[in-house]
């Protein structure tokens, strides 16, 4: 199954440095929110986007989205995700499909789970967004920007926008080999 892990351009250059995202790494998030000793990952990458610029304290202009293969079976149900967006599902799967989110209990390694990356400016930063999708026209971006902005909200309408963005920002993406 592919998932996407985002961090901040200091976490990210230490992932790969390491060759592994580890569950012991400092959070870089303001206030708690998350259980210690998992790592989070998500199948949608906006959600990962979305988390990463409003919670981390790092004033980073770039992202790091690594695109993980990982095995159903080595997934656990993100419980902290499924309290705050009130899941009914309670199995790592179900709250994925509902909430977007797993973990994993154990360090990733780069080469055994054939992580690639991409290195993104925060989408907060426009300046810097535009200069690398050149092609990207103020109203895309400030449409997506939207998007992400109402990611929370639960409405079809608005998952499904999302989700045809996605696909489109994707297939922008140049990924790297770790």
């Amino acid at each position: 199954m592919v998932l996407y892990h985002v961090t901040t351009e200091t976490k990210g250059n230490c992932i790969i440095r390491d060759g592994a995202i580890k569950i012991n790494s400092p959070s870089s998030f303001k206030e708690e929110k998350t259980e210690k000793g998992f790592i989070y990952l998500s199948n949608r990458i906006s959600i990962g986007y979305d988390i990463v610029k409003s919670t981390v304290s790092d004033n980073d202009n770039y992202m790091y989205i690594f695109k993980i293969c990982i095995p159903e079976k080595e997934l656990l149900p993100d419980f902290d995700e499924a309290k705050i967006k009130k899941c009914i599902s309670s199995d790592a799967i179900g709250i994925l499909n509902e909430c977007f989110s797993t973990r994993v209990d154990f360090d990733i390694n780069l080469k055994k789970y054939n992580v690639e990356f991409t290195k993104l400016p925060s989408i907060w930063n426009e300046t810097l967004f535009l200069k690398r999708f050149p092609n990207t026209s103020c109203e895309i971006f400030d449409e997506i920007k939207r998007l992400l902005s109402n990611l929370h909200n639960k409405f079809n309408k608005e998952i499904k926008e999302i989700e045809e963005n996605e696909k489109k920002f994707e297939e922008n993406l140049k990924w790297e080999k770790c």
